[in-house]
């Protein structure tokens, strides 16, 4: 029986692998009325409401990416007014609240997915997210390397979801993350491949934050571990970010030309650089030129969801006021907008 305890892993099946063995001593010590059969009956109920919270928290993340970027929809409202009542519960917030204080580690594990929902759910005020964060921090190490991974891509994605951000540097946030998965040693996958999507997205945002060494490094280390038949384009991907993160504009512009890979998601990072760039040089006509093609990739693309659209359509006027402003030389209220143009893109 300790055996398999120990050998249990959290992710999909860390719960279920409890529950197996207990329900195995339940069926057999049912059969004998000395046994503490009710004991052992509360424990399996016990798990198996830890096995779904973990299993429909961990789910919802793929739910929100699947609704949020691909604009995938569901049929109705069940999932979200489901979500809102169980996780809204004020006494069931009152009892994780209490988690820290059990030496139970069940408690402190599903405290973390408990802390990832309200987040998910209550976008208008960040200190969810640093509720989330913070609880994930404290008590990752109950948790499989596997789990860690999906659990700190919730948090990226919940911090994505949030919408009272006008406080912190989100593509700051963001990166801590990214650099947390690397000190971890999780940053690649369980096989030691590198994960694709996680990889592009850690390049543009160090690329943003011109922390050059970041980019180095994931060409040196990272690079080497993705699909063979991917590496020439990620290369080229990082090295225009890498020459963006120099301030080496030209450079940059002329790697993003060189991306013969066909994906939306490399489109779309790939575009937001190129119309960065464009403000860099101060280059208003190569803009307009940009801002046409990508306001009618955004709307012939029905895949895009309306947040993308929202948010992309944003940036791209926001920039053309940036330029105005430039123009009428307000520099003061082009370095307001200037700001927050980084913060805009990630939306």
């Amino acid at each position: 029986m300790k055996r398999v305890f120990k050998s249990s892993k959290f992710y999909y099946g860390y719960f279920g692998d409890y529950l197996e063995p207990k329900q195995c001593r339940f069926r057999v010590e049912a059969y004998d009325v000395r046994l503490h059969t009710k004991l052992i009956s509360a424990g399996i109920s016990e798990l198996m409401i830890f096995d779904f919270l973990a299993k429909f928290s961990n789910n919802f993340n793929n739910y929100y990416i699947g609704l949020t970027e691909f604009n995938e929809k569901p049929e109705n409202d069940f999932i979200d007014r489901f979500s809102k009542a169980l996780f809204s519960d004020k006494e069931l917030g009152k009892l994780y609240s209490r988690a820290e204080r059990r030496t139970d580690n069940n408690y402190k594990i599903i405290n973390i997915f408990f802390r990832l929902m309200k987040c998910y759910l209550n976008p208008d005020d960040i200190e969810y997210y640093y509720d989330f964060k913070k609880t994930l921090y404290d008590n990752d190490r109950y948790i499989s390397e596997s789990g860690m991974r999906g659990l700190y891509a919730s948090l990226g994605s919940a911090l994505d979801n949030c919408n009272d951000v006008s406080g912190i540097n989100k593509n700051r946030e963001l990166y801590e993350i990214i650099n947390h998965l690397a000190e971890k040693n999780i940053f690649l996958s369980e096989e030691g491949k590198t994960i694709p999507t996680l990889y592009l997205f850690s390049v543009k945002t160090a690329g943003y934050l011109k922390e050059t060494a970041f980019i180095e490094r994931a060409i040196k280390e990272y690079l080497p571990k993705t699909d063979p038949e991917l590496q020439d384009n990620f290369k080229t991907y990082s090295l225009a970010y890498l020459h963006y993160s120099k301030s080496e504009f030209d450079k940059a512009l002329e790697y993003t030309n060189k991306i013969s890979i066909d994906t939306f998601q490399m489109k779309y990072f790939l575009r937001n650089l190129q119309i960065i760039i464009s403000y860099e040089k101060d280059d208003y006509d190569m803009f307009q030129y940009l801002s046409d093609s990508y306001r009618h990739f955004l709307s012939k693309n029905k895949s895009v969801s309306s947040g993308y659209k929202e948010s992309n359509m944003k940036f791209l006027n926001y920039t053309n006021t940036l330029f105005k402003l430039r123009e009428a030389d307000d520099r003061s209220e082009a370095g307001f907008i200037e700001s927050s143009l980084p913060e805009i893109q990630f939306k």
